[in-house]
């Protein structure tokens, strides 16, 4: 087992799905561990979404850049989208 550019990417072989790209493993219990203010989630077709918990944001904070869910097809962009809305906080 090996890591992957973020320490939150822990590589643990490839794994494909009938119809699916694909992917290569990772611990989204750790994600979820490092970013507890966001529900995640990963849809039956791959991609990587997460929402606020427990917050609804305003028009002001959504005017200023914040989202209220962000989603990627890829682990390295979904975390460099959480990172960037925490970053915002």
């Amino acid at each position: 087992m090996t890591f992957s550019g973020s320490s939150l990417v822990r590589v643990v072989g490839q794994q494909r799905s009938p119809g699916l790209m694909p992917t290569v493993g990772y611990d989204l219990d750790e994600v979820r561990d490092r970013f507890p203010a966001w529900v995640l989630f990963r849809s039956d077709a791959g991609a990587f979404y997460a929402t606020r918990r427990g917050e609804r944001l305003s028009s002001k904070q959504i005017g200023a850049g914040l989202q209220q869910t962000v989603c990627a097809d890829d682990l390295p962009v979904f975390l460099a989208l959480l990172r960037d809305q925490e970053a915002r906080r």
